[in-house]
């Protein structure tokens, strides 16, 4: 229940010669961390005190895991397999987070008859299925 998550941090050096970013400045960078610290990674608070130039939240937490990402390969001892691991099984995708929500905001948008025309058309298709399973019978040819 009251467990912290280990966030990966990095120094100057290590930010300079491997974390930099066109997009991103070392101010913002610092800010996302303190802000990921303080707020246990919930990134919708961390957006909503947010005080610098403004970024989505998907944009927050694709910088954010790229980081942690490269630390973890930057950090990695030679006998570790950091294959199994996460951030490096499961990497954060931007393009597929913001196409996740967009689907979720559309289904929150659905008419009442559009609810009603899939309800029928799953009942429809559960039936189907069902009569389609049934065994072929040919001895009536």
């Amino acid at each position: 229940y009251n467990k912290k998550i280990r966030i990966l941090e990095y120094s100057a050096d290590l930010y300079k010669n491997h974390l930099t970013s066109e997009d991103w400045s070392k101010e913002e960078t610092d800010h996302l961390f303190d802000l990921a610290k303080r707020f246990d990674l919930r990134f919708v608070v961390m957006h909503d005190r947010w005080k610098l130039k403004p970024r989505t939240i998907e944009a927050l937490k694709e910088r954010f895991y790229d980081i942690q990402t490269k630390l973890l390969k930057l950090n990695q001892v030679p006998d570790d397999d950091i294959s199994q691991h996460p951030l490096i099984k499961f990497p954060f995708k931007k393009e597929q987070e913001v196409k996740r929500k967009e689907q979720i905001q559309s289904l929150f948008l659905r008419t009442t008859q559009q609810i009603q025309l899939e309800k029928e058309l799953l009942t429809e298709s559960n039936y189907l299925e069902t009569v389609s399973s049934y065994p072929v019978s040919y001895t009536h040819l």
